[in-house]
């Protein structure tokens, strides 16, 4: 993947590892944990389509609990809801549904290195991550395509999400409901240079101006 150069980091490595890969139990059996990239889509002509994945991570963990509470550090903390209307566990609660176990509930820490409102993917992590969880938590396999179209469901567009999903460059369309992707390689030695703004923007209120 394309090496991100930030303003306020070091030069980074490429990154291909997607998030599905990176989605695993704890040692405790009722526990997971997902790593889920930063991405920038829009690449280009590819509106809504192309997505790339950075060399930056959020790490969502997740346990089943009697109820729903939200823990968050790094990026967003104080900021971001602390309960059941955070973006993770409505993901969650999508899953546990698409799995037949809506009643589940869970405990999920995030620890956020993606800044949020900047146009790097902050919410289609969240969603990534909390699709995982569920998947994880319940024992299911939704199969790369459902899972992409459940993320574009909950995200709106798909060309962050499979970003975020399958790691790489990603070129995602959707056709009668269904989602489809394919992945590709960047060439080694690309790097990306990301300036995020000084004001934070949610995705919806910017595609609201288009």
């Amino acid at each position: 993947m394309c090496a991100p150069l930030w303003l306020r980091s070091p030069r980074r490595t490429p990154c291909s590892r997607s998030a599905r890969s990176s989605a695993s139990r704890t040692c405790n059996p009722m526990g997971a944990t997902v790593l889920v990239p930063a991405t920038s889509a829009n690449l280009g002509p590819g509106f809504d389509s192309f997505g790339l994945a950075l060399d930056l991570h959020n790490r969502f963990e997740a346990e089943l609990a009697n109820d729903w509470s939200v823990s968050v550090e790094g990026e967003g903390a104080g900021v971001l809801s602390t309960g059941a209307d955070n973006v993770v566990a409505k993901a969650m609660a999508r899953a546990f549904a698409e799995a037949g176990r809506p009643e589940l509930r869970a405990a999920i820490g995030c620890l956020n290195r993606v800044p949020t409102g900047s146009g790097l993917g902050s919410s289609s992590a969240a969603i990534v991550g909390g699709l995982l969880l569920g998947e994880q938590l319940t024992d299911a396999s939704f199969g790369d395509a459902r899972m992409l179209e459940l993320a574009a469901e909950l995200e709106g567009h798909p060309d962050n999400v499979a970003a975020a999903l399958f790691g790489g460059f990603t070129v995602c369309w959707l056709d009668e409901g269904h989602a489809y992707h394919a992945r590709f390689e960047p060439a080694r030695g690309l790097a990306v240079v990301a300036v995020p703004a000084l004001t934070e923007l949610a995705t919806s209120a910017a595609r609201a101006m288009l």
